[in-house]
């Protein structure tokens, strides 16, 4: 767990950098917007259900995930009320292949931005659920202790996937640019083909 702390802080130190490095630009700052509220009541809404569920079913799972739904989701909805912080920023003049780009790259800034939190809720939720299991395989009787520790496998298993969520942002970091500067090259081949060859028929009517 330390060594895929340290790499996860690495990898995520990575994605940071590439978010505050590349700029993207929007006509307006509607989707993000939209995207706020979206999240902030389907937040409240999510938070309160399993609020709900937990007290009427006694449950502190269901209680431990609307706290953590709360804090994913409101991080969320933060960064999404605050696209420039992420260098999302807007531009009146802002054509529409530029804008389908500046949205694509808004959502996986925002994917990027918030796969901390991601992380920590994940690992955090895993990591309990792990504890959980361990006590109750020491309470349990003979009979029960295949099925409690059937789950503990589960929960270990949802933990070393938490743990591949910072491989996934950077992975994503790398093939969505790497496919930007692939389409933009391709996007501006016909525009350096025509300026190659009106330098050459300028060069061949100098000759002439």
């Amino acid at each position: 767990m330390i060594v895929i702390q340290y790499t996860a802080h690495r990898l995520l130190h990575a994605s940071a950098a590439a978010i505050q490095t590349n700029a993207s630009f929007l006509s307006s700052y509607a989707v993000p917007d939209c995207i706020f509220v979206l999240t902030f009541f389907g937040t409240l809404g999510g938070v309160g259900w399993l609020l709900w569920q937990s007290i009427s079913v006694g449950s502190l799972n269901l209680a431990l995930g609307a706290v953590a739904a709360l804090g994913v989701g409101g991080f969320v909805a933060i960064v999404s009320l605050h696209p420039g912080e992420i260098r999302v920023l807007t531009k009146p003049d802002c054509q529409a292949g530029e804008d389908a780009v500046g949205f694509l790259t808004f959502l996986v800034k925002l994917f990027l931005r918030c796969a901390p939190i991601f992380f920590v809720a994940a690992i955090a939720y895993g990591t309990y659920e792990l504890a959980a299991a361990a006590v109750s395989i020491l309470r349990v009787d003979k009979e029960m202790a295949g099925f409690v520790g059937f789950r503990a496998g589960a929960t270990v298993g949802v933990l070393i996937g938490a743990t591949a969520i910072p491989f996934y942002a950077y992975l994503l970091t790398i093939l969505y640019y790497l496919s930007l500067d692939i389409v933009s090259a391709i996007v501006s081949m016909p525009a350096k083909l025509d300026a190659i060859a009106q330098k050459v028929g300028e060069q061949s009517r100098t000759d002439s």
